[in-house]
């Protein structure tokens, strides 16, 4: 009695095959690439990144198939873990470079959630002011709001004008919101 080729260990009733009916004959032919192999594949290196060409997700970093049904991983996650070693729960893999493609494990680093923010910060990759999805102000309404309590307006009257919380005009007039766009007055 003749095994399955693709070793499953099941019984092959047909003479002519080495598998199973219904199993992929192209297994012995074309070899699954390895995870490290289906990398590669998808980095082009320059002088100084190397560069994803592959799958993006929507914030502009490579993704990569796990092999597993539905697993994906961000390149730059797994260039890491390949080049150097195992990432600490509850950290992140930043970039050095600030190009989100970039699988170079020079250019990488591991932080924490607040050392990322802070780095998108500094990189202005935050959104700011209007930009912002839960935005509900404009540049315009900041600068009638500084108008209007120059006028002594009060904090809770101008928060209702405007549709927000008195805390959010006291921390505008303060200089602590908006502060990109204008000076503390």
């Amino acid at each position: 009695m003749q095994l399955c080729e693709c070793g499953c260990g099941t019984p092959v009733k047909q003479k002519e095959s080495n598998f199973r009916p219904g199993h992929i004959m192209r297994i012995r032919k074309y070899p699954v690439p390895t995870l490290e192999e289906r990398f590669f594949r998808y980095v082009r290196k320059t002088r100084k990144c190397w560069n994803w060409i592959g799958p993006m997700n929507h914030g502009g970093y490579g993704r990569l198939s796990n092999g597993r049904k539905g697993g994906r991983i961000l390149a730059h996650r797994y260039s890491w873990e390949f080049h150097k070693g195992k990432i600490p729960k509850e950290m992140y893999v930043c970039h050095h470079c600030d190009n989100p493609k970039c699988v170079n494990p020079k250019h990488l680093y591991v932080g924490n959630q607040s050392q990322n923010m802070e780095d998108a910060a500094q990189r202005k990759r935050m959104p700011r002011g209007s930009s912002h999805h839960n935005a509900r102000l404009t540049i315009k309404d900041i600068e009638r709001i500084y108008a209007l309590r120059k006028q002594g307006k009060k904090q809770h009257e101008i928060a209702t004008q405007f549709g927000v919380t008195n805390s959010h005009v006291c921390l505008i007039l303060q200089g602590k919101h908006w502060a990109h766009c204008f000076q503390k007055r």
